[in-house]
């Protein structure tokens, strides 16, 4: 069926006359929170799967570093183990930054 650009036009026309649809129904809220709370996972399958993941997360670092340590591992001793005074100062302030923010965190009320 083959529309003409009269037709196509004309039903779009029928189409922004027309009243829009009405919105969600009234207990769509009510809906969603029990398709939610039905369909939500297990505590416990999710527990067991981070720390699953976790396991395999480090086994992976540990393969990582067996396979490929010998080749980076010469480079951490090119490193200074003692920085300049400049070092000493950034660790510093970093140091003092997040003593900052973590007794500003002990003082905030707590949430309700």
């Amino acid at each position: 069926m083959n529309n003409t650009p009269d037709d196509i036009d004309r039903h779009l026309v029928q189409a922004l006359r027309r009243e829009p649809d009405a919105g969600p129904p009234a207990d769509f809220a009510r809906m969603v929170a029990m398709r939610a709370r039905d369909e939500a996972a297990d505590p416990d399958v999710e527990r067991w799967l981070i720390r699953v993941l976790a396991a395999l997360f480090a086994l992976s670092g540990i393969v990582v570093v067996a396979i490929q340590g010998r080749e980076w591992l010469p480079a951490f001793g090119s490193l200074p183990m003692l920085g300049d005074a400049s070092t000493f100062n950034w660790a510093a302030a970093m140091l003092a930054c997040v003593a900052l923010s973590w007794s500003l965190q002990r003082l905030r009320p707590p949430l309700r």
